[in-house]
């Protein structure tokens, strides 16, 4: 027997964890509520482009995260070593194992960068960086202020990954970096996509096109990065339509890497199989109930189906599936249904935002009606809202389980 057991357990303090548990209890304080996290720093990733853009302060972006845990939920400090769904347990890295009534896998997806021979080699070159990384962001900006002119790659992995226009947002920033330091028209900027267009969002998607048009960008598309060269500063491209490889030589390249579920899901066959993206969490489209367990759900980017793994998609599902948490603990069928619904505050340049909002298979989404404003087109009170309005609300509002609707 476990030796602790939860009526909810949550498996990952990130976004989708804390503040599901935050809400969950803002419901019903009746229900015992655990978070296993090992972590110590909660991070506040959707900034790190506008730190890589020379404009936030990386500091600002972690706070401790003791301080985020709900009051009336307990922090397992520790790492998920195993799942056992058909003894409903959680097996730790120090072997303790917990048990729950209804598991909810919050994980989010872990990074892959040894799946690139060189990418991260190439990190610690003066000539590459990244904004996935705490750590790299800064240096993503010292790069490009100090760049002289040159060839510069921005990078888009073939998996499914977090934030679908972060590759592409501190590219539309690098421009007009680049115009400011008068070195723009000596160099050049390439966008290489394992995807057929800019952005596949009808509506939002022309005007990012003509948005990089505009900005003299060239987008290779159907190209997946295979490997990076950090001492000939080369990366090399597979086309995916016809297998031919592509040696690019760079003065810079932003890099970002394949991601994928994490272990403790992949690797364990009764949780994944059959899920609409394979290897991760085998969850009903709408109701993000597991297809074989029905006293496991998932929130966030650890679920197998094909919405934006964004912050926004997190917001909206938290919504819907722990009323359905809480309708499966009184014995009823879960009536709520996630949309898709997903938001991309897609950084097009210094005061410009198009804010992207989409439901699945790209239908567009849009939360204002267009006499108001038109968010396919670029805004600065989007670019406000996105560097002011989003931080405050995640730190003050949906941490604590507020302002979180369906």
């Amino acid at each position: 027997m476990a030796a602790k057991n939860y009526d909810v357990l949550f498996l990952g303090g990130g976004t989708a964890g804390i503040s599901g548990a935050a809400f969950l209890l803002r419901q019903t304080k009746k229900y015992s509520i655990g978070i296993i996290e090992p972590s110590e720093w909660h991070y506040y990733q959707p900034a790190w482009t506008l730190v890589g853009g020379g404009i936030y302060d990386i500091e600002k972006t972690r706070r401790p995260e003791k301080d985020y845990i709900p009051a009336g939920a307990d922090w397992i400090k520790a790492r998920a070593k195993e799942i056992r769904p058909d003894d409903n347990i959680v097996v730790l890295d120090n072997g303790e194992e917990v048990g729950y009534k209804v598991l909810v896998v919050t994980l989010g997806v872990t990074y892959l960068w040894d799946e690139v021979p060189g990418m991260r080699e190439a990190l610690d070159t003066p000539y590459a960086s990244t904004n996935y990384l705490y750590d790299y962001a800064p240096k993503t900006w010292e790069l490009l202020k100090n760049f002289k002119g040159g060839k510069a790659l921005f990078t888009v992995p073939h998996t499914p990954y977090k934030c679908g226009a972060a590759p592409q947002k501190i590219m539309y920033l690098a421009d007009e970096i680049f115009r400011k330091n008068g070195v723009r028209d000596k160099s050049e900027i390439h966008l290489y996509s394992p995807g057929s267009v800019f952005f596949g969002v009808p509506g939002f998607g022309e005007t990012i096109a003509r948005i990089a048009q505009e900005k003299d960008v060239e987008g290779h598309f159907f190209h997946k990065l295979v490997e990076v060269k950090p001492q000939e500063r080369v990366a090399v491209f597979e086309n995916t339509q016809n297998g031919d490889r592509v040696e690019e030589q760079y003065d810079f390249i932003h890099l970002v890497p394949p991601q994928g579920p994490p272990a403790v899901v992949k690797d364990n066959a009764a949780l994944t199989e059959g899920a609409e993206q394979p290897g991760f969490l085998n969850v009903d489209r709408h109701t993000l109930q597991h297809k074989k367990y029905p006293n496991i759900f998932g929130i966030g980017d650890a679920c197998g189906v094909p919405f934006a793994k964004a912050g926004a998609a997190i917001r909206k599902q938290v919504g819907n599936v722990i009323p359905n948490v809480l309708e499966f603990l009184a014995g009823k069928a879960p009536s709520n249904r996630y949309n898709g619904y997903s938001g991309c505050p897609f950084v097009v340049g210094y005061g410009k935002l198009v804010m992207a909002e989409f439901l699945y298979d790209n239908v567009p989404a849009p939360s204002f009606p267009k006499w108001l404003i038109d968010t396919t087109k670029p805004s600065y009170l989007m670019w406000l809202m996105k560097v002011y309005f989003l931080p405050w609300m995640y730190w003050n509002r949906m941490l604590y389980g507020r302002m979180i609707d369906k």
